[in-house]
């Protein structure tokens, strides 16, 4: 693994957008000159051409640009068969999940719900390659995760995935356009088209006018929308957000959860994990995890707050 600032990187932190952060000496947050890469994005998936001014203008109106979609063809992107997570600490035995089955079809949004101790944050970390399963099988995007070494989960974390958290998880001191385009640095993408679509991404989650402001010179919804930006450049198989509106006020929840919602409807699959029943409200399947369990998974009939001012 190569790090900007040479030699080898440890602690990493997953950031989104196919790149990890580490994390910063002393617990302190990263910086720019930690960001580290583990792969480069397939040819075919990492260069969508020149963004021109027509394409610009079209983001700005809310239209599709390449990239920021997805063809809906009714593939699964998440399978789960018979998973359950197992922890020792000493003779202590916790099951964390235990023998879950979950099916995710493209172009879905799912929230995924439950208290503490319910399994959801590890069923986060395995959705999200960040841990594997003790037992039972795992495929996202036609890919078996199950039993992968940490390095071949990092790299197919980088390519399948968009990260977005509750923390944002952005580089201070670097502009909205830079924390952008940094997962496009390290896939490669020459400077002028990876600007180009770090721009087309901001337009697209409506901060095509605060591409140059600093994370401290942003509210925490324009700060997630960045995260939101991030996440979508690099053309991940879904976006995975973990407590996405934990840290914003009621306002800024509603239209970052919109967003969200406009974008599976350009064909994105979307995966929510959530303790907030008013977030899970705009999902199109509710699942409840207790004791490791889905105990419950629901189709949602009329979404909240969507078309509509709640």
């Amino acid at each position: 693994m190569v790090s900007a600032a040479g030699g080898r990187t440890p602690a990493l932190l997953p950031c989104g957008g196919g790149f990890d952060l580490v994390k910063g000496s002393g617990g302190g947050p990263p910086d720019l000159l930690s960001v580290t890469t583990q792969v480069a994005l397939p040819p075919g998936r990492v260069d969508f051409g020149p963004v021109t001014p027509t394409a610009l203008r079209r983001l700005s109106n809310g239209d599709v640009f390449p990239g920021f979609s997805r063809s809906h063809d009714g593939g699964k992107v998440i399978e789960l068969e018979a998973v359950s997570k197992l922890y020792r600490t000493g003779p202590i035995k916790v099951h964390a999940l235990s023998a879950v089955d979950l099916t995710i079809d493209e172009g879905d949004l799912v929230a995924i719900m439950g208290p503490s101790g319910s399994g959801k944050s590890t069923m986060m970390n395995i959705l999200g390659c960040l841990d594997v399963p003790t037992s039972g099988k795992y495929m996202l995007n036609g890919i078996d995760v199950s039993r992968v070494k940490e390095n071949r989960l990092a790299e197919i974390r980088n390519q399948q995935i968009g990260f977005v958290f509750q923390s944002f998880n952005l580089i201070a001191r670097t502009s909205a356009v830079r924390n952008v385009e940094l997962p496009l640095v390290y896939a490669g993408v020459s400077q002028r088209n990876r600007r180009a679509r770090a721009r087309a991404a901001l337009e697209r989650v409506g901060l095509g006018d605060r591409q140059n402001h600093m994370p401290n010179e942003l509210s925490g919804g324009q700060q997630q929308r960045v995260a939101i930006a991030r996440a979508l450049v690099t053309d991940p198989a879904m976006i995975l957000a973990d407590e996405p509106t934990g840290n914003l006020d009621s306002a800024s929840t509603v239209e970052i959860m919109r967003l969200l919602v406009e974008l599976n409807e350009t064909g994105r699959t979307v995966v929510l994990i959530t303790h907030e029943a008013e977030v899970a409200a705009f999902a199109k399947r509710v699942i409840d995890l207790r004791d490791g369990k889905i105990v419950r998974d629901v189709r949602n009939g009329v979404r909240s707050g969507v078309g509509s001012e709640r």
